[in-house]
């Protein structure tokens, strides 16, 4: 797969979250990038902070289920296993993705709680 095609970018964003390589997950967002989780919206100017908190302080690892591109847009349904609390959750998620130029420039993020 090339690293323009968006499938890969996506599998390259969520492998780069889950395991904790902030730089590598950022370099996969444009910088004009639009992310939206639930009623979270967030600046491309706080994603490092965002991002960055997400991966020391709730620990996520996504197990991706099912990835679907449709020229620019990927659509996925994961499980992502995050701390809340002190306590492990697992959150059932679709994303959806805009993927431009190799870069994603946008994603909204809806989960279902176990």
């Amino acid at each position: 797969m090339s690293e323009r095609d968006p499938g890969a970018v996506v599998r390259a964003h969520l492998e780069a979250f889950s395991a904790g390589d902030l730089d590598r997950m950022l370099a996969t967002l444009a910088p004009t990038a639009h992310f939206q989780s639930g009623s979270t919206v967030v600046d491309p100017a706080e994603f490092a902070e965002f991002f960055g908190w997400a991966i020391r302080e709730i620990l996520p690892r996504m197990q991706l289920d099912t990835l679907l591109v449709d020229g620019d847009r990927v659509a996925c349904q994961f499980v992502e296993s995050v701390t809340l609390d002190g306590e492990r959750k697992h959150l059932n998620r679709a994303a959806f993705y805009r993927v431009v130029d190799g870069l994603i420039t946008s994603v909204h993020v809806y989960d279902e709680r176990d």
